[in-house]
């Protein structure tokens, strides 16, 4: 075989195990969710809501294989791997304790991923709205360095 047509075979057949690999871990996190009575996603049409991805930092969504994609009042729609998982369980118990109504979605992995690559976009807020005043940041660690 020529080398180029061996890098093309190499490269197909690379694809098509990631593709058979994909494909079982989608069907194993289908299979939890049945198990668990509860919803899978793909979350490929799913909205993600970024003020709802910052309520858990970025280090502890990835400890826990979960994310938080809508928040609507106390009510939180949430990503998770594994809810079984200790350190998953952990943190919806923190989050039920705190008043919040939690309703979980399995994904897999690689779907988690995505979401929690949208830490990168994530900032925290710069400016606070006060009445109808803004403030920046800045500016209050000034007033509070004065007080």
């Amino acid at each position: 075989m020529i080398p180029n047509q061996t890098q093309s075979k190499e490269k197909e057949l690379e694809k098509k195990l990631t593709e058979i690999g994909a494909g079982r871990m989608e069907q194993e996190a289908k299979n939890l969710a049945k198990d668990l009575g509860l919803p899978y996603s793909d979350l490929k049409s799913a909205p993600i809501d970024i003020d709802a991805l910052v309520l858990i930092d970025e280090a502890t969504a990835r400890r826990a294989q979960m994310a938080v994609i809508i928040k609507n009042g106390a009510n939180l729609t949430i990503t998770a791997v594994n809810p079984k998982n200790k350190e998953t369980s952990k943190k919806l118990r923190e989050l039920e304790q705190k008043g919040f109504k939690i309703g979980l979605l399995i994904v897999t992995y690689a779907s988690l991923e995505k979401v929690l690559a949208r830490y990168q976009t994530a900032k925290a807020p710069e400016i606070f709205e006060i009445g109808a005043m803004e403030v920046k940041v800045e500016t209050l660690k000034e007033y509070e360095k004065q007080i």
